[in-house]
């Protein structure tokens, strides 16, 4: 059996304003290091996982 993950991400940004349903988020290069950064968790935590959990 598979096992799906939804995620939902709320942009914040430094101003403290979130960004609504289907608004953009402003491409800077500190933006694209944050997003990295999550990615780099999310696959780090779904290897971790699938260690622990290995399919038969």
């Amino acid at each position: 059996m598979t096992e799906r993950y939804q995620f939902h991400f709320r942009h914040i940004l430094k101003d403290g304003t979130v960004l609504k349903e289907g608004e953009k988020l402003p491409v800077t290069p500190a933006s694209q290091a944050a997003f990295a950064e999550v990615a780099r968790i999310l696959i780090e935590a779904r290897k971790k996982q699938q260690e622990q959990n290995p399919v038969a």
